[in-house]
């Protein structure tokens, strides 16, 4: 028995290599596909003058972020997991080891920056629960450009170490004589150490610790909420009190549509935390167990580009305001289309 089966088991070891061979990349890159054109839809969505609002500024660098991902996974995973059954592969010619160099560099980056704008939504949409009178002064719109440029900045300046140890070296020419290459981090410098710590607290440790506290404490804002609303005395006016009921509801609706976006990313970012901290007790340690890692990551990749494309199904399904403006959306265009008649009683039609 190899020392991978020892450690992993049979079972799981041919599951991941199966996976990661026959799987991965064909399922992936329609998932890339269509959430690349939901996350258009997205951002499409969230620039309408409807639909302007602090919160909606960071869901849609959320979605240009993820957009990115989804795109810059596709040459990715095509090259990895359909041309050569995997990135363990690792013997690639001299321009696929620099494009897949720079694209794992780019989505290290970017998946930093998607991390700090999903901690950062969290947290303004619990000061506008918790602190509502303190929402137009600290989250007004001014400051949260600024705080989504510095995150911009801050994530690509923690990536520069690893941008400066990435390495192209040769490997052995096999048995034709043909030298492939592939892309390491230097080992002899303390900048791949500065980058896995940096990485490690951006990518696993804060999503983790502080997404639960404001997921938790959004829930117990809303019950209170709630709690309360249900001992007020009914309005006078019946109409005003339908009216707020509604409001409230579609309030709710797109706050828990909030929290299951949240939990969706604390999760795979859960997960993540534990592979990663798996594998350096005990990938690093014993080099040959290595293998073991390949098909849960390889897994935990297609979980997290589901992730950055569902995110459009959830506030359609439970946010009328994201509905009726996409479906806005297509009354524009096909008023423009009809030169802004209906084509079977020629009358004006009305825009959203």
């Amino acid at each position: 028995m190899s020392t991978e089966e020892q450690f992993c088991g049979s079972t799981l070891l041919k599951i991941g290599e199966f996976y990661t061979t026959k799987i991965n990349g064909y399922v992936d890159i329609p998932i890339c596909i269509i959430g690349s054109v939901l996350n258009i839809f997205n951002i499409l969505i969230f620039t309408r003058k409807n639909m302007i609002s602090s919160p909606n500024f960071i869901f849609t660098h959320i979605a240009f972020v993820d957009l990115l991902l989804l795109i810059a996974f596709i040459p990715f995973t095509y090259i990895c997991y359909i041309l050569y059954g995997g990135y363990s592969h690792g013997r690639w010619s001299y321009g696929q080891a620099v494009f897949l160099m720079y694209c794992y560099e780019f989505i290290l980056t970017f998946h930093s920056i998607s991390v700090f704008l999903t901690i950062m939504l969290a947290l303004w949409r619990y000061i506008a629960l918790a602190h509502p009178f303190k929402e137009t002064q600290w989250c007004n719109m001014e400051t949260t450009r600024k705080v989504v440029a510095a995150g911009y900045t801050i994530c690509i300046l923690f990536s520069v170490p690893m941008y400066l140890s990435g390495v192209i070296i040769p490997n052995p020419p096999d048995d034709q004589m043909v030298t492939t290459y592939t892309h390491m981090m230097k080992n002899d410098t303390i900048l791949p150490k500065v980058y896995f710590v940096t990485a490690g607290l951006l990518h696993s440790f804060l999503p983790s610790v502080l997404l639960p506290v404001f997921i938790i404490r959004i829930i117990v804002i809303l019950l209170a909420k709630k709690e309360d609303q249900r001992h007020l005395h009914p309005s006078l006016n019946p109409q005003i009190s339908s009216s707020n009921l509604k409001k409230n509801q579609q309030t709710d609706r797109s706050i828990m549509a909030l929290i299951t976006v949240l939990t969706l990313f604390l999760i795979i970012k859960v997960l993540d935390g534990i592979l990663n901290l798996t594998y350096m007790i005990y990938g690093s340690l014993n080099r040959s167990t290595k293998h073991c890692f390949y098909g849960p990551r390889s897994i935990l990749l297609t979980a997290t580009e589901i992730d950055m494309s569902i995110t459009f199904v959830i506030y359609y399904t439970m946010s009328e305001n994201f509905r009726d403006t996409f479906k806005g959306l297509f009354r524009r265009t096909s008023v423009a289309l009809g030169n802004n008649r209906n084509p079977d009683t020629g009358r004006k039609i009305d825009q959203v």
